[in-house]
């Protein structure tokens, strides 16, 4: 176990503070760029740390780069139960049924490349090519099988 890792999941405020501060914007960028809506990707955030302490306390992330997936993990369902929330209608899957994600464009222009994405196709883009999950995994999160 990492020892930053070990450390927070012993209740060590300042290994808290550290993967807090660490790693706080990774999870908002990926919130915001989904949501687009600063005050619900701060909450995003928020509802992302407070799960986590519990796993942390429970010792079932071994490190960092552990705890970052875990982050991002948690993000997308916490944007996920935002758009449920927010939207009045289903979620529906891209109209193009030929919708593919386009995995060439990496990060140096992604914004610019989902900009006129729904926010299920932002979802899906970031879970995607950011966060490295298969369409499997995609699909049990959005329950829509692309």
């Amino acid at each position: 176990m990492d020892s930053l890792i070990l450390n927070a999941s012993n209740g060590n405020k300042s290994a808290v503070t550290t993967l807090y501060n660490n790693n706080k914007h990774k999870v908002y960028s990926v919130a915001y760029s989904i949501l687009g809506i600063k005050d619900k990707a701060e909450k995003v955030v928020i509802d992302v740390f407070s799960k986590i302490w519990y796993e942390l306390k429970n010792q079932s992330i071994q490190t960092e780069n552990a705890f970052l997936s875990q982050c991002y993990s948690l993000a997308l369902i916490e944007c996920k139960k935002v758009i449920l929330k927010s939207e009045s209608k289903a979620l529906q899957p891209p109209k193009n049924k030929n919708f593919i994600i386009p995995t060439e464009k990496k990060a140096s222009n992604w914004k610019d490349a989902i900009s006129d994405f729904s926010q299920l196709q932002k979802f899906v883009f970031i879970a995607r090519v950011l966060c490295g999950l298969s369409q499997e995994e995609i699909a049990k999160i959005t329950f829509v099988d692309y």
